[in-house]
């Protein structure tokens, strides 16, 4: 198999006939679903500019290159010494020891995540029928698994990897949901924390519950009219959980923040850093990496190490970069 030889080239020096392998942010984040394609008109290659700062050309399937440049590598910050301590000044570590064996605790868990996928099943086809969002369902539903990871979180991890033929929006969010638990976990954050990070892991992205068919499960390229439609799942979302009784803060902000970037280039309202609250900031990070590492109707998964490697390259520009290597751990 032929080696891709890629080169980082500035947005502004793109011409047709460039061909684009990747991008300066995950490809989710854009109308570009096609993980890779030949720019063959000057409207495809200002569509790149208005989402882009550069990307990657392959140059063995380019047929022209005029004009390359290279960027500078991006600056990185020294990485703080308790970064528990530095994401959550007030939260005091918790040391979570397991307390069960993989093999004893997986059966439990894979009940837990059972019983998590139905009910966020159902939880969604009564959303998608005008019914209120039973918060109640959402806090049974995720205290077992909350219950596995505490005792063994390779369990649910593993599960969560195994990727099935079920509904893509739906799956998404149990595996989310076990992921960022997994990722509190890691941190040390308190049990009360671990519960909003599974609760909002499951509903951040439930305003896509809103959206035309159509548009979720298109496998060509979106257009600027129905990419703007897609985005509007975040203000769907947020209407939906603030009229939703015991939805905390932070899970709403879960919702409302998920695709803000930590360079700025996010959506709705291109925040930076800091800004950006610390749990959207977290389930931003296991967003975008169980998309690209699941089979998508316009995208075929990537390899988690493959991942690992984007999300690596895109700490500090997309996300936060203590998150990604502790998420990495």
């Amino acid at each position: 198999m032929k080696e891709v030889q890629k080169v980082k080239v500035m947005a502004e020096d793109l011409r047709s006939g460039m061909y684009v392998s990747g991008l300066d942010r995950p490809w989710l984040e854009t109308p570009f679903l096609l993980q890779g394609f030949l720019l063959e008109t000057d409207d495809d290659v200002k569509q790149v500019r208005q989402y882009c700062e550069f990307v990657y050309v392959d140059i063995a399937q380019s047929i022209n290159f005029e004009g390359l440049k290279h960027i500078k590598p991006v600056e990185r910050r020294e990485r703080p010494a308790d970064i528990t301590k530095h994401l959550f000044p007030h939260r005091t570590k918790q040391p979570y020891q397991d307390t069960a064996k993989l093999e004893e605790e997986l059966p439990r868990a894979k009940q837990a995540v059972t019983d998590l996928t139905r009910a966020m099943s159902t939880l969604m086809d009564d959303i998608g029928k005008n019914k209120k969002l039973d918060m109640k369902a959402v806090k049974e539903a995720v205290d077992p698994m909350i219950e596995s990871m505490m005792r063994n979180p390779d369990a649910c991890v593993w599960l969560a990897r195994m990727k099935t033929k079920d509904s893509y929006t739906y799956r998404h969010s149990v595996s989310c949901s076990i992921w960022a638990v997994a990722l509190g976990r890691q941190l040390g954050l308190p049990k009360t924390d671990l519960k909003t990070l599974a609760q909002g892991g499951l509903l951040f992205d439930i305003g896509k519950v809103k959206l035309p068919d159509e548009l979720l499960t298109k496998k060509e390229r979106l257009s600027p009219e129905e990419f703007e439609v897609i985005k509007s799942h975040v203000s769907e979302g947020v209407e939906l959980l603030r009229v939703t009784p015991d939805v905390t803060r932070h899970i709403l902000q879960m919702a409302e923040y998920h695709h803000e970037r930590y360079d700025g280039s996010g959506y709705p309202k291109g925040i930076t850093g800091d800004e950006i609250p610390v749990f959207a900031r977290i389930i931003g990070v296991i967003d975008c990496y169980d998309a690209i590492t699941s089979e998508r109707p316009y995208a075929k998964p990537m390899s988690p190490s493959e991942a690992v490697r984007n999300l690596y390259e895109w700490r500090d520009i997309d996300f936060q970069a203590e998150i990604v290597e502790e998420f990495i751990q």
